[in-house]
């Protein structure tokens, strides 16, 4: 179980605009040197860095509100490096 969960629009390396990927790239680091379980998530974008990185699908739902019901997937990116999970 994780004790920090972090959702942002960009992490670095995979999404990057502007200084939240730097800060969501660097802070699970040093959660996870300080002993804190620590993953990312984040928006499954059509770039490059996702078509040449595998991912395992490890849930799947449907978010259904009256008439809207919208499928959602988390996938695990099990060959990464970052230092934590993502």
């Amino acid at each position: 179980m994780y004790q920090a969960v972090h959702i942002a629009a960009e992490c670095f390396p995979i999404a990057k605009v502007g200084g939240l990927g730097d800060v969501v790239g660097a802070l699970p680091k040093y959660l996870t040197a300080a002993g804190i379980k620590t993953c990312v998530m984040l928006p499954r974008y059509n770039q490059k860095w996702n078509a040449t990185h595998t991912s395992t699908p490890i849930h799947h739902g449907v978010i259904s509100a009256e008439n809207f019901h919208m499928h959602y997937f988390i996938h695990k990116i099990p060959d990464a490096d970052f230092g934590f999970d993502i």
